[in-house]
């Protein structure tokens, strides 16, 4: 009884013999495994570039379809927000204004997120490097659905978010985008200047305040710098350091003004001014009428439309009194008109003092 030899082939005469020397190799036998691991390569990349392109789309809510959904969610509704520096009675704004027809709020920016985190962990980097992806993600799966959830909970379509802070650090562009010119728009506040200034000075001392090297003074001053991306107004950095307090808070009312030409220019939307001091007069009522008409709700009682209230109180902040007379006061105004530089609105707009 034979057994086949392992590695032994079967003749066509018979038996079996051992197995033949391969045969040598042609080019081919020698180029098609270079050729199939270029090929895995390729294939291996263009895997890893479709990986990645999913990572970033995952990270930056613009690659994915949102703002069709958002648009959508909100087709019929009408989002308020606030153009404005603060100190500018918008905390008043909210127990002013009041109905069935709309949701009116301060300064709430998520359900699980205080205003000040919202601030730190996302405002503030937006500002300062122009994180786009960060704020879009932040305003598209935390703060508009959370506006959504409150509005469909009232059964409501207008919701009016009389606080500084979204617009204040640069998001007006982003919310456009997300929710439409339909839905967007804004009540611009503004003040005197040199009140507006005094006023803000007054909400702490110095060292709190949002331009100094303590870095809890970002978490109590909500305000831009003059560092950040979105801001228009670029003095020198010799002459910023040359400005003194209230000089710098002129500089942030005059910055907010000029980030406000630019913004009514570059996009439609539905928008109120408003000067701040009309609300004071005799008929101020009237105003508060015209801002009521303008979002789409009611006003509270007379009576509680001239009780003003104080922000800084409410917040145990010490109200910090600046001592200087008008002549002092108008002086340095006006040694910072000469220093501070134009506002560039676009290429065919400029103001300068």
């Amino acid at each position: 009884m034979f057994r086949r030899k392992k590695g032994a082939w079967r003749s066509s005469e018979g038996g079996f013999k051992d197995h033949p020397p391969p045969p040598p190799r042609s080019k081919f036998n020698l180029v098609w495994p270079a050729a199939c691991l270029v090929l895995l390569l390729a294939l291996g990349s263009s895997v890893n570039f479709c990986r990645s392109a999913c990572d970033r789309a995952a990270i930056e809510p613009s690659r994915r379809v949102i703002a069709p959904s958002l648009k959508a969610e909100f087709q019929g509704k009408k989002l308020v927000f606030v153009f404005s520096t603060g100190r500018t009675g918008t905390k008043h704004f909210s127990s002013v204004f009041a109905g069935k027809e709309a949701l009116v709020n301060h300064q709430d920016e998520a359900d699980l997120v205080s205003a000040k985190e919202a601030v730190n962990k996302f405002y503030r980097p937006f500002a300062a490097k122009n994180d786009t992806a960060l704020a879009r993600e932040f305003l598209a799966e935390v703060k508009l659905p959370m506006i959504n959830s409150r509005l469909q909970a009232a059964d409501a379509k207008v919701y009016f978010q009389t606080g500084h802070v979204p617009l204040a650090f640069g998001m007006a562009p982003i919310l456009l985008d997300l929710l439409g010119s339909k839905t967007f728009a804004v009540v611009r506040i503004r003040r005197d200047r040199i009140q507006q200034a005094l006023s803000l000075m007054a909400l702490g001392p110095e060292s709190e305040d949002p331009w100094s090297e303590d870095s809890e003074s970002l978490s109590r001053r909500w305000f831009p710098r003059p560092s950040d991306v979105h801001v228009r107004l670029k003095p020198d950095p010799r002459v910023w350091n040359s400005f003194n307090r209230f000089q710098r808070y002129l500089w942030l009312v005059d910055d907010t003004e000029c980030r406000w030409q630019l913004l009514k220019r570059e996009y439609v939307f539905d928008h109120l001014e408003v000067q701040m001091e009309s609300l004071l007069q005799l008929n101020g009522v009237e105003e508060y009428e015209k801002i009521a008409a303008f979002v789409g709700t009611g006003l509270s009682p007379r009576e509680s439309i001239h009780a003003r209230d104080n922000s800084i109180e409410q917040k145990g902040r010490d109200n910090v009194k600046w001592v200087a007379d008008e002549k002092t006061l108008r002086f340095w105004d006006e040694q910072y008109r000469k220093l501070v530089g134009p506002c560039v609105v676009n290429q065919n707009l400029m103001y300068k003092w």
